[in-house]
């Protein structure tokens, strides 16, 4: 009991810390709830989904200032105006508004998954977590310039989003790439990234318990959204500062092929 503690504990942490680095959270902790815990492939996808409740929360909390002011009632009455705040938001709703379409039509091929064997789970997240480091490289080198938020890249940004459903997938990997792609600086494209995060990730968990329900949860589960929340608070800060540094695209080719290795052991 007390070991089976521990790993979830150690879970948690995991979670808190990768949440924020662009190398798939949920993607690698299938790869240890399964290869190391011996999760059934089923579980592993809902836990990893369900961690995120954790992270979500130390995200809206780190965020909360700046969320409360784009999210104020002000901003939501003159949401077509152009001030900086509404475009913001507006660029904000759009980019989740087709991110939740995008996942209601990718759900069906993500709960398939539940029938794959744990070297099936390991593959595909290998090949998508180099899928991700190709990405982050193809747009390391982009010049950009000051570029405004528009539809336009509201809808491309929404769009790559939804593929982050899939374990391997980065959420914040795919949505940086394209902003730097539509020439943003990384600094802001981050920045958006993240904000991004908070009502995507929300409205997803909630899609999900509904269409799901939470036979899952167990009280171990509930340690480690705890622990997740606690450790994805107080890293946030320095991760964030750590991710504008590093080229994260070399630790995604290292994980796909180190996970591509237990997939032929």
């Amino acid at each position: 009991m007390f070991t089976q503690f521990l790993q979830y504990v150690f879970i948690g942490v995991l979670q808190g810390v990768i949440e924020w680095l662009p190398i798939s959270s949920q993607g690698n902790l299938i790869i240890f709830l399964t290869n190391v815990l011996d999760v059934p492939v089923s579980l592993a996808l809902d836990y990893s989904v369900y961690l995120h409740i954790g992270t979500v929360f130390s995200a809206v909390v780190y965020f909360r200032k700046y969320l409360f002011s784009l999210f104020s009632y002000n901003n939501l009455r003159n949401v077509f105006k152009d001030t900086k705040k509404t475009k913001e938001l507006r660029f904000i709703i759009i980019s989740v508004f087709v991110t939740i379409l995008m996942f209601s039509a990718l759900y069906f091929v993500y709960k398939s998954m539940t029938l794959l064997s744990i070297k099936a789970i390991t593959l595909v997240v290998a090949l998508l977590l180099i899928v991700t480091g190709l990405i982050q490289s193809y747009t390391k080198n982009k010049k950009n310039v000051q570029k405004k938020l528009t539809t336009k890249s509201a809808i491309f940004v929404g769009f790559l989003q939804s593929f982050a459903i899939f374990p391997g997938i980065s959420r914040s990997g795919i949505t940086t790439s394209a902003l730097v792609f539509k020439k943003f600086s990384p600094k802001d494209a981050l920045k958006y990234s993240f904000l991004l995060s908070v009502p995507t990730v929300i409205i997803a968990e909630l899609a999900y318990v509904i269409l799901n329900g939470i036979s899952s949860f167990n009280v171990f589960l509930l340690v480690s959204i705890f622990v997740s929340f606690v450790v994805g608070y107080f890293t946030i800060d320095i991760l964030l500062k750590v991710v504008e540094k590093i080229n994260f695209a070399v630790f995604c080719y290292i994980l796909g092929f180190i996970y591509l290795v237990l997939v032929f052991v």
